[in-house]
């Protein structure tokens, strides 16, 4: 059929195809970041014949390869795919330089064959990812700013990739595990999408080793206390751990002292005016109960242990007098005797009487204690 007037045939778009053989790109010795992203590095005649084809910026390339992979105890051969944006020419001839991660995601080693092909991916417009470690929750404070400043090292993103970036001198590993887009110039189905100059949404699924807590309580068993902050409350009346290692239980018990065995109150024969024991008779009387009146129970009184503080109402306790230590010394130190204590004085008086009546009182002293009268 022919096409109708003004109408211009389909053309078929060329698109770039060569093989090379791939290598770290750390072995450039450039800067470290540049493993921590999604671009490679071509040599300078890749970029004269992606120049004659007319490849539109931003340039994007399917990395193919094949590898020997083991699927069920067989070893197959397995083709691998993902996607790179390219950083610069300037690469040895026939040589490709890759991030560590996207080899690891190839399968490949160094100086692996590596198909290139120039591809088109329509715009982004939604990810989830899904970090590989809970330590990115825990060291990234704000996930949104970073990721927006990890994504500029990207041009492209592949559905089930896992990739690297770099911050705070700390490698963390993300996997894409779905990528959407809007545009109706491109087919269903797509895995890849580009992430140059666009507004991306962002989801954020559980971390690969994230495990859900467990209640630590068994099912039919009570225990004592409760968790509250990790720790375990022990209730009123139960015996803890602090308990035990000070044997409070016997030392409440020895403060208590010995129950005695009379305890209670009674009847002395003595104060009986009959004389006759106050027992009540074994035979019950007519007219008469033998029901025992209620006595009140004696209270027990603690013997030895701190005793309680009972004061009056109104009235403040405010500790007791303070006797102040003796110093070293002092209890050597004894009174004199003074000329006046009691002994074996005389009287003046008594003394010259007994003299006149001729008495010899020389040594002897008073048989008591008598008041010392001056003249």
């Amino acid at each position: 059929m022919m096409p109708s007037y003004g109408a211009r045939p389909t053309q078929r778009r060329r698109r770039f195809d060569e093989y090379f053989r791939c290598y770290p790109i750390k072995n450039l010795g450039r800067d470290a970041s540049l493993n921590y992203g999604g671009k490679i590095m071509l040599p300078p005649s890749a970029l004269e014949k992606l120049t004659r084809l007319h490849i539109a910026y931003p340039m994007v390339f399917e990395l193919h390869a094949q590898v020997q992979k083991e699927v069920d105890g067989v070893v197959q051969q397995v083709k691998t795919k993902t996607h790179a944006g390219v950083l610069e020419f300037i690469a040895e001839e026939g040589r490709v330089y890759l991030p560590e991660w996207m080899m690891r995601t190839l399968g490949i080693n160094e100086g692996h064959l590596l198909q290139l092909k120039s591809t088109d991916l329509p715009p982004g417009k939604f990810i989830k990812i899904q970090a590989q470690k809970m330590v990115f929750i825990e060291r990234v404070s704000n996930p949104k700013v970073v990721l927006e400043k990890v994504l500029q090292n990207y041009t492209a993103l592949t559905k089930n990739d896992i990739i690297q970036f770099l911050y705070n001198d700390e490698v963390f590993d993300l996997k894409i595990v779905e990528v959407k887009y809007v545009d109706p110039g491109y087919p269903e189905g797509i895995d890849a999408i580009t992430c140059v100059e666009i507004d991306l949404e962002v989801d954020f699924e559980t971390p690969l080793d994230y495990v859900e807590p467990t209640a630590t309580s068994r099912s039919g068993q009570s225990r004592a206390g409760h968790v509250v902050g990790g720790g375990n409350i022990t209730p009123l009346g139960a015996e803890g751990s602090m308990a035990k290692a000070i044997g409070y239980t016997s030392l409440t018990t020895a403060a208590a002292g010995p129950a005695s065995a009379f305890t209670g109150s009674g009847n002395r024969l003595k104060n009986s005016r009959t004389g006759t024991p106050s027992t009540k008779p074994s035979t019950p009387v007519a007219g008469t109960s033998t029901n025992q009146p209620p006595q009140p129970t004696a209270t027990a009184v603690k013997k030895s242990g701190p005793q309680p503080l009972r004061l009056p109402v109104g009235q403040l306790f405010f500790g007791y007098d303070i006797v102040p230590l003796k110093k070293e010394g002092e209890d050597k130190q004894e009174a004199k005797p003074s000329m006046f204590s009691s002994g074996g004085g005389q009287t003046l008086r008594s003394t010259a009487g007994k003299k006149r009546k001729g008495e010899d009182v020389k040594g002897k002293g008073r048989s008591k204690a008598e008041p010392i009268e001056l003249d």
